[in-house]
C-alpha cells in the first residue's frame, strides 16, 4: 500500500514537473540533429560528429503573438475585446533556426522549423546549407524609405513599377538634381582660449550634405525612377529620402557624379555595415494587457 501511495506521488509529480516546464531547446536540438544528419548524406564523419556533439546557435523569429481566451461563466458571459485577452508569451508561435558551422564546410548547417517560443512542439520543415553575408543595415534602412516614399508618394507609377520598386535592388549613385533642401543652422562654438566668448564665436564647419538617388528601371525603355535623398556622412547612412520622380537616360547620366567626385567625398562605411546578419526577433513588447495573469499566462 505503501508502495502504491508512493508511487502515485512519484506519477503526479512528474505530470506536474512536465506541465510546467518552460524549456524545450535540449528536446528540440536533439530533434533538429537528428533530421539535419538523416537529410545531408554529403557530410564527412567529422562534420557528422560535429553536429552530434556540439551545441547549436538558435535563431528565432515571430509568427503572430498567442493570446489566451480567458473562460467565462456560462451563466454571464461578458463579451471582451480580444485586444484585451492576456497575452501568453510562451506560447507564441515562432520561427526557430538551429544552426551549426562544421569545420572544412564553406557553408552553415541551418535547421529551419517553427514551435512555440519555449521551443514546445518545434517540428523541423526542411535543411539548408547557407551563406550568411554581410549585411548593410543603411541600404535596408534606405530602401525601406524610398519603397515607402513610391508606393504612397509616386502615385502615377504603374502596378509593374510598384512590384519592381518593391521586389528588386536598386542602384545606388550619387547625383546632382536640383532639389529643395533645408540646411542645418550653423553651430557656432567659443575659441578654446576664450571660454567666456569675448573675442567672438566662430562658426563650426558643416558636414557637406551628400545627394544619393535609388534608381530603378522605369517600363519606357528609356526612363528611370529615381528616388533622391541626402545624406551628411557621404554614404547611405542616416540618408532621408527627398522627392522621386522620372528620368530620362540622357538626364541622368548628366545628373551622376564622376567616379572622381564620388570618391572624394564617399567615407568608409561604419563598423555596424561589416556585422553579420542573422534572422532576429523584432522588439515585440509582450508584457500582459491590463491583466494580471501571473506565470500560467507566461507573464512576468
Amino acid at each position: 500500500m505503501y508502495r502504491t501511495a508512493v508511487g502515485i506521488c512519484f506519477a503526479f509529480l512528474t505530470l506536474f514537473c512536465a506541465a510546467c516546464k518552460t524549456d524545450y531547446s535540449e528536446e528540440a536540438a536533439d530533434t533538429a540533429r537528428e533530421y539535419a544528419l538523416k537529410k545531408l548524406k554529403g557530410l564527412t564523419q567529422e562534420q557528422r560528429y560535429f553536429i552530434r556533439y556540439t551545441q547549436p546557435v538558435i535563431y528565432s523569429n515571430l509568427i503572430f503573438p498567442q493570446s489566451v481566451v480567458p473562460l467565462t461563466n456560462a451563466d454571464h458571459v461578458k463579451l471582451m475585446h480580444p485586444h484585451l485577452f492576456p497575452v501568453a508569451p510562451s506560447r507564441d508561435f515562432m520561427h526557430h533556426c538551429f544552426v551549426w558551422a562544421p569545420p572544412g564546410l564553406d557553408a552553415k548547417v541551418v535547421v529551419v522549423g517553427e514551435g512555440e517560443r519555449s521551443l514546445r512542439f518545434w517540428d523541423p520543415t526542411r535543411v539548408i546549407l547557407k551563406n550568411y553575408i554581410p549585411g548593410t543595415p543603411s541600404f535596408t534602412s534606405a530602401m525601406k524609405q524610398a519603397v515607402h516614399y513610391a508606393q504612397n508618394k509616386m502615385l502615377y507609377l504603374s502596378d509593374s513599377e510598384k512590384n519592381r520598386i518593391r521586389f528588386s535592388e536598386p542602384d545606388v549613385v550619387y547625383t546632382r538634381f536640383p532639389i529643395r533642401i533645408q540646411r542645418p543652422k550653423p553651430v557656432m562654438e567659443k575659441a578654446p582660449d576664450d571660454p567666456d566668448g569675448l573675442l567672438g564665436w566662430k562658426e563650426v564647419k558643416q558636414p557637406v550634405i551628400t545627394q544619393i538617388s535609388l534608381v530603378w528601371k522605369a517600363d519606357s525603355e528609356n526612363k528611370f525612377i529615381a528616388v533622391i535623398g541626402t545624406s551628411l556622412y557621404g554614404t547611405l547612412y542616416r540618408w532621408t529620402v527627398n522627392s522621386g520622380q522620372y528620368v530620362a537616360k540622357a538626364e541622368l547620366t548628366e545628373k551622376t557624379l564622376s567616379q572622381a567626385e564620388t570618391a572624394s567625398i564617399r567615407k568608409d562605411y561604419g563598423p555596424e555595415e561589416g556585422k553579420l546578419v542573422f534572422p532576429v526577433e523584432p522588439n515585440v513588447n509582450r508584457g500582459n494587457r491590463r491583466k494580471e495573469t501571473g506565470s500560467i499566462f507566461g507573464g512576468e
